[in-house]
């Protein structure tokens, strides 16, 4: 009898452990089942989290590159004004200076002939001459 006791206890006790490996067991798949779970619903947040960042990125990207693009259009449009400025100016300069040469020849022309005496008739040839120059070089910078 002794002995049936014993083994009775043993069996209840092997009986015990099992159900305490099956709980435990039963236990921790549930767990890996939530962790697993929460680790799907993380990798979806990180997904379309990721996917917002790379819109934002390109709606940036597309800004920069049309605000970049109109600035280098405003940019273009003072230089070309600059330029043209420039241009009516050195036009205006190399009329100027044309001008100044030829009175300056035409004075040098004078004195020359107040100093040989040769009169008033080689005189108004010689302006003549000077206004046909300064003529023919504007015509060239016309052309130019």
């Amino acid at each position: 009898q002794q002995h049936q006791q014993q083994q009775q206890q043993q069996q209840q006790r092997q009986q015990e452990q099992r159900d305490e490996t099956t709980w435990s067991e039963s236990h921790e798949s549930a767990i890996d089942k939530e962790i697993l779970s929460f680790k799907k619903a993380v990798e979806r947040e990180v997904a379309a989290l990721a996917e917002t960042v790379q819109v934002y990125g390109a709606r940036i990207s597309e800004d920069l590159s049309e605000q970049h693009a109109k600035a280098a259009l405003d940019l273009a449009d003072r230089h070309m004004e600059a330029a043209q400025a420039l241009d009516v100016r050195s036009g205006e300069i190399a009329g100027l200076v044309n001008k100044l040469s030829n009175d300056v020849a035409d004075l040098m022309l004078q004195l020359r002939e107040d100093s040989r005496g040769s009169g008033a008739v080689s005189s108004v040839q010689t302006r003549e001459n000077s206004e046909q120059k300064q003529q023919q070089q504007q015509q060239q910078q016309q052309e130019q």
